[in-house]
């Protein structure tokens, strides 16, 4: 209950925009059949056995804070949120990683501006209202830019590509400069 109460206007809009979109997408799958198919691909025997390692990693890390006194309960929120934001898509991610330079590039960047920016962004929060317009907008964005960074090599891509991501940096730094502005007035 502690967790349901402490959740911020943004993680609000958010989880209701997953729970939309996840339910459109298993209605207009061809049939539930697919849907069935794709979590037990999640959940193939190799993939359990990394998950379970994962897990009990992380649980221990959480007993020995715990019993050292470095772990309240309000922080499971937030360990929920970077587990299934942030600490799943890394894991898939290492599938990228074939020298120690690129896993030198994947900790760099996850240990980037990235960190302070969220802490700035996640400061303030808008209305709800607000929250349930500009989430969905920004993500169609960089949802658009990764697919257009995807195919770059096509016809006018890479040009869309460089507009979509100048648009999400304009959109970073307004925020960034409003939250700035309300923490300090």
């Amino acid at each position: 209950m502690e967790i349901i109460n402490s959740l911020s206007n943004r993680e609000i809009a958010t989880l209701v925009w997953m729970v939309v979109i996840l339910s459109v997408l298993i209605y207009v799958s061809k049939s539930s059949k697919a849907f069935l198919d794709l979590i037990k691909c999640f959940f193939a025997k190799k993939l359990t056995i990394c998950y379970l390692i994962f897990i009990v990693y992380l649980g221990s890390i959480i007993y020995i804070l715990n019993r050292i006194g470095l772990w309240e309960n309000y922080l499971f929120k937030d360990f929920l949120f970077w587990f299934f934001g942030v600490a799943l898509f890394t894991f898939f991610g290492f599938t990228k990683i074939h020298k120690n330079r690129d896993l030198l590039n994947l900790t760099l960047k996850t240990f980037s501006m990235t960190l302070f920016l969220e802490f700035i962004i996640n400061f303030y929060n808008f209305s709800l209202l607000e929250e349930f317009i500009f989430i969905p907008f920004i993500s169609f964005i960089a949802i658009l830019q990764i697919f257009a960074e995807t195919y770059k090599e096509r016809e006018g891509h890479q040009q869309v590509s460089n507009l979509l991501k100048t648009t999400l940096s304009y959109v970073g730094f307004t925020l960034i400069a409003y939250v700035t502005y309300k923490t300090f007035y």
